[in-house]
């Protein structure tokens, strides 16, 4: 996986969202680590959401409810920028309150 696809959709999602109610987060990886990953999250007023991504495609989405602090954490195999996509649609949805269990195509 490009972990440079992911680091394109922090920049699509801080262009896109009103930046008063949505705060858009990056973290690169880190050249040191054996396995590299990257991580974006979105944070909303009532919603929170993680997407940590590893170079071998393997990847963790958290979603979470600020008020009850439930999480809901899913391991995922990202295999193409299509799954990537489906990912960073997902999270978008859900911390914007959409509904989110479309199932994704294979």
């Amino acid at each position: 996986m490009d972990l440079d696809e992911l680091r394109r959709w922090y920049g699509r999602l801080r262009a896109e969202l009103d930046e008063r109610r949505y705060e858009v987060t990056w973290q690169a990886p880190i050249a040191s680590r054996p396995k590299p990953s990257a991580c974006l999250t979105l944070e909303g007023p009532d919603r929170l959401a993680a997407l940590t991504v590893w170079d071998t495609a393997e990847a963790q989405l958290q979603l979470a409810k600020v008020a009850s602090g439930e999480v809901t954490d899913e391991v995922l195999e990202l295999a193409d920028a299509d799954q990537l996509a489906w990912a960073v649609t997902r999270m978008k949805a859900w911390v914007m309150g959409r509904d989110t269990r479309e199932e994704r195509s294979a």
